[in-house]
């Protein structure tokens, strides 16, 4: 909804008795709380509704009403409203605080636009409000954004000298995204040594911002090694953790070493999940069509590809049926007529319901060997 900010033009006159006194408007108040809630809960779009509708019925947004527009605003990045909000903000003389600023500045770095963004934070000193923790995250995330990774090390060199603002694990979370972005993994690297040494413990977000940063600079290798470091901070990885290392080796054509880092985690006691193996079966498919095996090679490969997962990693006969039905239709379908296909999902079932059943190993053939 990029017309928000217009909705609110000459014509919507205010009828709303305390609007018009500047009293406390139940209506405002319960249609703010309700528009947070949905921002909350993933739900922007429906919350620009909910100022559109407080509009038309004659009430008057409060500054916490236009903050949280704001913020339905950035998380649809829906950017071209942002200054008409403002302006109309200081239109109406409202009495501007630190949370309305804040979001202005997020919206700003969201969109790349560092320039607004700072004369925003320079608007802010000037009604005497000081720049918070919050704030200096959300220029670091900017310049993140825009590739200024050295104007973010700047920030944070700022807030550790000024010491009106300290930083949190937030603010380090998105120094390391802003340095990992730039390519400058290293550099990132030693930002979360320099986390650990002034007491302030890395996170999962952090460990794996840096896992995705490895594997951005080819380095997956490097990436799997986040695994070791978070377990030896007491974390433990999670899905995106796998996801992410996964998804490293497979673009970069490497199935077997891919296989092996699920089987490495199986031992350690952790199960893969259904994303997961999605990104691996989209690298297996990936790497034949690379090699130029033709359809019936590739189906037979693949038929195999998956009951060895299935039997190796111990998935669920259901988990299984799932991720047969997706990769088949997903994968495949291009490939093969619906007769085919359907004999390809039944002869995955039954094979997986016997081998459930008997445990009996399903035997490798030339194909999988020269592949894996």
């Amino acid at each position: 909804m990029n017309g928000t900010a217009k909705d609110e033009s000459p014509g919507s006159k205010i009828t709303c008795t305390f609007c018009i006194c500047k009293k406390t408007c139940r209506v405002v108040c319960s249609r703010t709380k309700l528009l947070n809630s949905l921002i909350e809960c993933g739900k922007p779009q429906a919350a620009n509704v909910i100022f559109k509708k407080l509009i038309e019925e004659g009430h008057q947004p409060s500054l916490i009403t236009y903050t949280s527009l704001l913020n339905a605003l950035t998380m649809q990045k829906c950017f071209k409203s942002i200054h008409s909000i403002v302006s109309q903000v200081e239109e109406k003389q409202m009495k501007t605080d630190l949370m309305f600023y804040n979001a202005v500045i997020n919206a700003f770095a969201e969109s790349g636009n560092m320039e607004d963004a700072i004369k925003t934070v320079q608007k802010m000193k000037e009604s005497g409000i000081r720049p918070s923790t919050g704030t200096y995250n959300n220029l670091i995330k900017g310049y993140g954004i825009v590739g200024k990774s050295g104007e973010s090390m700047k920030l944070l060199d700022l807030m550790l000298t000024a010491g009106n603002s300290k930083p949190d694990l937030w603010t380090y979370n998105m120094l390391v995204k802003a340095l990992c972005q730039s390519g400058n993994v290293s550099e990132a690297w030693n930002i979360v040594c320099k986390m650990s040494a002034s007491g302030m413990l890395p996170d999962s977000v952090t460990f794996n911002t840096m896992a995705i940063g490895y594997v951005l600079n080819g380095e997956t290798a490097e990436a799997e090694a986040m695994i070791l470091e978070m377990q030896r901070k007491g974390l433990q990885p999670n899905k995106r953790t796998f996801t992410v290392i996964v998804n490293g080796y497979c673009k970069k054509g490497q199935i077997k070493e891919a296989l092996q880092f699920l089987y490495r985690i199986k031992d350690l006691g952790f199960k893969p999940h259904l994303i997961v193996f999605n990104v691996l079966i989209n690298g297996f498919v990936d790497r034949m069509d690379r090699d130029g095996v033709d359809e019936v090679t590739l189906n037979l490969c693949l038929n195999i590809f998956l009951v060895k997962l299935a039997l190796d990693l111990f998935m669920s006969k259901r988990s299984f049926v799932v991720l047969i039905i997706d990769c088949s239709f997903r994968w495949i379908q291009h490939r093969i007529n619906g007769t085919f296909l359907i004999h390809n999902l039944l002869t995955f079932i039954l094979l997986s319901i016997f081998s459930k059943a008997y445990k009996a190993p399903v035997k490798e053939n030339y194909q999988w060997q020269c592949y894996i």
